[in-house]
């Protein structure tokens, strides 16, 4: 898998990694995913509209296209517009 991330800061790109969840409820429910690149980088993916569909995608090789925001301190986010699964 490469790890691409095609992006400016604050700006829309694509990022190509696994979804894996990171946080989780007191009841066990995901409460955060991120997407984890071959270089090791980690991304929180925002909670949005694509949040149950990518859910379902947990685990597997994704590509995500959307608004990439590089905070001065804390974690790389992504806002999801859409994605595919790398065959």
């Amino acid at each position: 898998m490469d790890a691409t991330v095609k992006i400016k800061r604050d700006e829309h790109g694509s990022i190509r990694g696994i979804i894996l969840p990171t946080g989780w409820s007191q009841d066990g429910a995901v409460t955060e995913l991120s997407v984890m690149t071959s270089d090791e980088g980690e991304i929180r993916i925002n909670k949005d509209s694509w949040w149950e569909e990518l859910l379902s995608v947990m685990r597997k090789d994704v590509e995500l296209f959307g608004a990439i925001e590089y905070p001065e301190a804390g974690k790389k986010t992504i806002t999801v517009h859409y994605y595919e699964l790398v065959k």
